[in-house]
This record gives C-alpha cells, sequence and structure tokens, in this order.
C-alpha cells in the first residue's frame, strides 16, 4: 500500500469514527426514553464557569449493601424510575439485565463507579444539656444536630448503648454548632478540649439508639459535563436570583445517555 492510499485510509477511518460518535448520539437522542433528572442543589453560577457545565445529579450516588461489592471504574447498570416530577434511582446492578426494554416510567442507564465510600452511622437518644443540667428539650436547634450522627471514615468504636458528650460552640454570627470530631464517651475529655476556648460552649449527652455501616458509590453516566457557547456562562455569572437547575436526558435502549437540554428554573436555558 503506498503512503498516500495509507493517508487516505488514515483520514477516511477518522471520518468513519467521528460519523459513529454523531451518529450514536442522534440515536440516543431520537429513539431514547426522555428523562428529566434533578441536579444536586447547586448556585448555577458555580456550575456554568468556564465552557463546561458541570453537573452532579442526585441519582450520580447509589447507596445500599450491594454497593458494598462495588469498587472504583465498575460498570453498574442503573434502573431509574419516575417518581413525582423528577426520576430516581429504583435499583442497580453489576450485571446487565436480561431484559432493558426502557418504559415511560422506567429505564436502565448504564453508568461507570468513579469512587467508593463507607460511613458508620448513630442514631442518637436521650439527650440531656450536661452543661445547664437541664432537659436538651430546651435547645431543640442543638438536638437536631445530633440525631444523627456519621462518619465517613470511622475512627470510633462507640457501641449501642454508649453515653457520648458532644460539645457545641457559637459562631461569629451566633449560631451553635456541633463539633462531631470532639465527641467522646468521656465527659471530661471533651470539657478538656474546651477548657481553652473563650466562645461560648455547651455539653450535650446522647445515648446511642444504633449503629449502622452505610455503603455508597458515586456514578458517572457520561452526561456530567456540557458545552457552553463562549459567553453564554456569564450570563449565568450575571443573574442575581438563579432558580434550581435540572437536566432533561435522553436514555436509548442500550442504556446510553445523552443531554437533551439543560433547564434553570423549569426554562430552558439557551446556549
Amino acid at each position: 500500500m503506498t503512503k498516500r492510499k495509507k493517508f487516505y485510509l488514515i483520514i477516511a477511518l477518522q471520518i468513519v469514527f467521528l460519523l459513529f460518535m454523531v451518529g450514536s448520539k442522534v440515536f440516543t437522542l431520537v429513539t431514547g426514553t426522555t428523562v428529566l433528572l434533578e441536579v444536586v442543589p447547586v448556585d448555577p453560577r458555580d456550575v456554568f464557569r468556564g465552557e463546561y457545565a458541570r453537573l452532579t445529579y442526585t441519582v450520580s450516588t447509589v447507596e445500599g449493601p450491594a454497593a458494598q461489592s462495588l469498587k472504583k471504574s465498575d460498570i453498574v447498570f442503573v434502573r431509574l424510575k419516575k417518581e413525582d416530577r423528577f426520576w430516581g434511582i429504583g435499583s442497580f446492578s453489576m450485571e446487565r439485565p436480561s431484559r432493558q426494554s426502557n418504559t415511560q416510567e422506567e429505564v436502565t442507564i448504564i453508568g461507570k463507579v468513579s469512587a467508593t465510600s463507607e460511613r458508620t452511622v448513630y442514631t442518637m437518644r436521650g439527650f440531656r444539656n450536661v452543661t445547664a443540667g437541664s432537659p436538651a428539650g430546651q435547645v431543640p436547634e442543638l438536638v437536631r444536630q445530633i440525631k444523627e450522627v456519621e462518619w465517613r471514615y470511622p475512627r470510633r468504636h462507640w457501641k449501642e448503648g454508649d453515653t457520648l458528650y458532644f460539645p457545641f460552640v457559637r459562631d461569629s454570627a451566633n449560631h451553635w454548632n456541633v463539633r462531631t470530631y470532639d465527641a467522646n464517651t468521656d465527659r471530661h475529655a471533651v470539657m478538656k478540649r474546651l477548657a481553652h476556648e473563650k466562645r461560648k460552649h455547651v455539653i450535650l449527652s446522647a445515648i446511642v439508639a444504633s449503629v449502622e455501616q452505610k455503603y455508597s458509590a458515586t456514578v458517572a453516566y457520561g452526561i456530567e459535563s456540557y458545552y457552553v457557547q463562549e459567553g453564554k456562562a456569564r450570563d449565568i455569572e450575571r443573574m442575581r436570583r438563579p432558580g434550581p437547575v435540572s437536566v432533561e436526558i435522553s436514555v436509548d435502549r442500550f442504556g446510553n445517555a445523552v443531554i437533551r437540554r439543560i433547564l434553570i428554573d423549569d426554562k430552558p436555558f439557551l446556549y
């Protein structure tokens, strides 16, 4: 084969590849099921910075015991179900469903695990304000902060029935904030940590009602970024009170997804 023929062959293969890429997206848009996804609450001015919209969805995280076996780069098949207005996760598996037919109420979308995490969740009860010796019911805003406490990287080995002491300190805005990393079963150890604090503090005690290990994985579906026409992102940045962001996608029968359009405050963002 001559050099000229090789050159033309390379060009032809590149063209075929581009046509395939474009054609596959068009196929998904034309034949796929339309799904509306809720973007994780975020200021659109943070999403539309630069020439790409960076998107994270409420369905980007799968949870449950099955997530324990997942690891980075695993391929997962997520079954999305139409809930109310938005779609949510119904189930997920590492095996391709034997029947992957999509309907107007359920679709299967393919994703890749980008990260995994494990956290220990402690549910608390029996709250008391041990600083003042009065029931913690007088400070319900503090109780709400420790009703359910979690550590993503467990460094505690507390068990059901243990009594924990949680220190709260006031910030510059006069709000009480719990310092869970200083929580301890030893009240005196907590008080010692607060000894050098100049800010006001309160210590609440609570009893561990239950301990649960929870597993989750972050899944990417190939719809986490979208090109925005140069200069259009600045329109978002100039908005004083932009509304919530949602994304309309199309999912074909093979599980591939393509973004149809982005909506801000339920109105299409024209880019």
